[in-house]
């Protein structure tokens, strides 16, 4: 006779979770905040351009190259930053992009146990 397959014990973590177990709430902090400051810098580049360049005049003067000018500026300050902020990389991995996933299953674990624990003590009184 087969044996049935083990109940899961409700500590695991499911497995599509699994991916981020090991992140920090430092780790994720430092990545989320390099990757806020790469895309802000991205967009502010080419916008400060637009300010300083249409003050002058040149996007009036030179039309279309003067906007492919203001993308190529987006374009060069988005590699800049991404050099000079390396962890910015790690958000587009899945272990960051899973890891919000994993805190608010925690949390909710931790909240049904306190739960249950609560009902038992309810019971036994």
């Amino acid at each position: 006779m087969a044996t049935p397959p083990p109940i899961k014990p409700p500590e695991q973590i499911p497995p599509s979770l699994e991916v981020a177990r090991h992140v920090t709430d430092e780790e994720f902090a430092k990545a989320r905040r390099q990757f806020i400051i790469l895309w802000s810098g991205t967009m502010a580049a080419p916008l400060l351009a637009a300010l300083i360049l249409g003050a002058l005049g040149f996007v009036a003067i030179f039309g279309w190259i003067g906007l492919a000018v203001l993308i190529g500026i987006g374009i060069v300050a988005y590699i800049v930053l991404y050099a000079l902020f390396p962890e910015a990389k790690k958000m587009s991995t899945m272990r960051l992009r899973k890891y919000n996933e994993l805190k608010a299953w925690r949390a909710a674990k931790e909240r049904f146990e306190a739960s249950k624990k609560a009902g038992a003590a309810r019971e036994d009184e």
